[in-house]
């Protein structure tokens, strides 16, 4: 499906279609503080989908973090309520609340004194899981955060990086299984390239484990490439505009909400568009094994069609490598050199492949390597071009002119 950015569709892009249960309801929420004047939070009203990945974004002190901390109750809400699953949190003893709730911090809060493997069991071993259940799971969940359990097993807390740590502290809020993760400013304090390579961890994590996340961010661009629905918050939590993120980058609600995002914004949409919500080109295509005359009227119709070269491809339809035919009408074999993933790949990362990409366009294949169609920079053109009609122009978005 082609790119279209009115406001229904562009919420629907990279989520899916269908209702989802609402999950988490925050019902005219407020924190107040004794002496401190305006409220922290005032009347905030959110509804949270299952399995949706929300990310909370704003200015310092806009009240993110306090909206987090009141879902699980670590601070008590002053006024409104906050429903889980239909129940008011606040009918639930909080030890209870919690142990269905996985929670990521900043600093990730390992247990110094004890090992990784450790860490990581606390909560089962709070709920009485018997030992020859918890070993395995901790096993699972350090090999699904990227790393090996016989090598980081065993390990302390001050034997890690920032970034290893801040895997633990996922695996550990993951260990019991719980159906929501809360997590606050979990990849803050890592240098940028390991932050990069957390995302792109977690997003990957996130396809398979499909919690509903509510995540806290300062970090604008963040927001955009991880989540399916952003929350932008003004002062007191006073939600200044939701919606997907092509949805606010493509059409933000007033100049506020223009001046969090910030200049660039264009880049930060090629970044949340991934291939599987743009239009892919078709191109001719040869089963492996054929030869002859198969060959020939393969190439034969390409060139009918404008194109050099044919895309051989095995049995599970999987790209092989391209054959090409010169003036003579001999045919030569060219490697495949450029190959992106339907789910896993940006616009913003397919251009920086099809830049270096000696045919000017990329093999797009799912998950399973499967050929999809072709994606080049005139596509990539061309499924932005919506957006233009819609009144964001280049310049408008944050692109110099």
């Amino acid at each position: 499906m082609a790119l279209d950015l009115s406001p229904q569709e562009a919420s629907n892009i990279g989520t899916e279609l269908q209702p989802r249960r609402s999950v988490i309801e925050l019902r005219d929420v407020s924190k107040h503080y004794k002496d401190a004047g305006a409220p922290i939070v005032d009347r905030l009203t959110l509804s949270i989908s299952e399995g949706e990945f929300v990310a909370l974004t704003g200015p310092s002190g806009c009240g993110k973090t306090t909206t987090l901390k009141m879902i699980n109750r670590l601070i008590e809400p002053s006024s409104g309520q906050i429903i889980i699953n239909g129940q008011d949190v606040g009918d639930l003893p909080s030890h209870r609340l919690r142990q269905g709730i996985g929670y990521v911090i900043q600093n990730v809060g390992l247990f110094p004194h004890m090992t990784i493997a450790d860490n990581v069991a606390a909560v089962p071993r709070l709920l009485g899981w018997k030992k020859d259940r918890m070993t395995p799971r901790i096993d699972e969940l350090l090999s699904m955060v990227g790393l090996e359990p016989s090598i980081y097993r065993d390990r302390y807390p001050r034997e890690l990086s920032g970034g290893q740590a801040q895997r633990v502290g996922v695996a550990r809020a993951l260990a019991a299984d719980p159906p929501i993760l809360l997590m606050d400013e979990p990849f803050a304090a890592v240098d940028p390239i390991t932050r990069t390579s957390l995302q792109d961890e977690f997003l990957r994590l996130q396809q398979s484990i499909r919690k509903t996340i509510v995540f806290v961010t300062h970090d604008m661009a963040e927001a955009m490439r991880l989540a399916d629905r952003v929350v932008i918050f003004g002062p007191q939590s006073k939600i200044a505009q939701v919606g997907a993120p092509t949805e606010v980058l493509s059409a933000p609600a007033d100049a506020f909400v223009a001046s969090m995002l910030g200049s660039g914004r264009l880049m930060q949409l090629l970044s949340c568009v991934r291939l599987r919500d743009v239009s892919l080109d078709r191109w001719p295509t040869l089963a492996q094994g054929l030869e002859g005359d198969e060959r020939l009227a393969a190439l034969s119709s390409a060139k009918i069609e404008g194109k050099n070269r044919v895309l051989v491809l095995d049995e599970a339809k999987r790209p092989l490598y391209w054959i090409y035919s010169d003036a003579t009408g001999e045919s030569s074999k060219v490697e495949v050199d450029c190959k992106l993933e339907l789910d896993a790949t940006s616009l913003r990362d397919a251009i920086t492949q099809i830049v270096y990409c000696s045919h000017d366009c990329a093999v797009v294949v799912d998950g399973d390597g499967a050929f999809q169609g072709i994606i080049n920079i005139q596509g990539i053109r061309r499924s932005l071009a919506p957006l233009a009609g819609a009144g964001t122009s280049a310049a408008n978005i944050g692109v110099d002119k």
